[in-house]
């Protein structure tokens, strides 16, 4: 069993302060990563929302609807994932009838990709389930501390992508 780290206390030197809530943040990162993109999450999430789908195809799925019109390479980058990656789960969605390619009119080679009515439907219903699931995990936070932790979190998520 791990042993716990003591307490940010004020009696404390502000650089171990600064150390211990170092740490706590690096681990807490490390389970949220660990926890949101694990197959418990995913698999909840299609059950709630009634739909089949892995975390990949969620997250290629969200990137075209942003990139309305992209061709791969685009939906690759932007879904941070090897083009080889991106195209198995464009190749499923196509197949599931989620997202429909068409041919660029400028470029015969390049495919354009953009959501079918059905995947902007499954979209929003597991978008809605993943809201219901933020929802019940911050029940125990009064109203003030959810604007706090919205506020701070929005915060740290800026600074971390401006990072690289």
């Amino acid at each position: 069993m791990a042993v716990a780290d003591p307490p940010l206390g004020a009696d404390q030197e502000p650089a171990l302060r600064d150390e211990q809530a170092l740490d706590a943040v690096e681990h807490a990162l490390v389970r949220l990563i660990r926890d949101v993109s694990g197959p418990a999450l995913v698999g909840y999430l299609s059950d709630c929302a009634d739909i089949d789908i892995e975390r990949g195809g969620f997250v290629v799925m969200a990137r075209i609807e942003e990139l309305d019109g992209a061709e791969l390479g685009e939906i690759a980058y932007a879904a941070h994932l090897e083009p080889a990656v991106a195209s198995r789960h464009i190749a499923r969605l196509v197949a599931h009838g989620m997202v429909r390619r068409r041919p660029d009119p400028d470029e015969r080679l390049v495919m354009r990709h953009e959501l079918t009515p059905e995947g902007r439907r499954a979209l929003g219903v597991l978008r809605s389930a993943r809201r219901q699931w933020i929802d019940g995990v911050l029940q125990s936070f009064d109203p003030a501390e959810r604007e706090t932790f919205a506020a701070l979190f929005e915060r740290f998520v800026e600074a971390l992508h401006a990072s690289f």
